[in-house]
């Protein structure tokens, strides 16, 4: 889809962002689920998955750049 592209070509970037993008959705989506297990409140679940999510965007950056 994306073809052979080099390591700083515009289809690379929008690649990474599009797959970071999804990574931290995902990882919001199952975080909030999980903790709404444990009978929180909203206003915590919420932040504790925005942490998490960022966390997921921190460990994906340091994996592929």
């Amino acid at each position: 889809m994306f073809g052979e592209v080099d390591h700083g070509s515009i289809n690379n970037i929008v690649f990474h962002l599009f797959s970071l993008g999804t990574c931290m959705i995902v990882a919001g989506m199952i975080s909030i689920v999980l903790l709404k297990e444990l009978k929180l409140p909203l206003r915590v679940t919420r932040s504790i998955a925005s942490l998490l999510s960022i966390g997921v965007a921190y460990v994906y950056y340091q994996t592929f750049f």
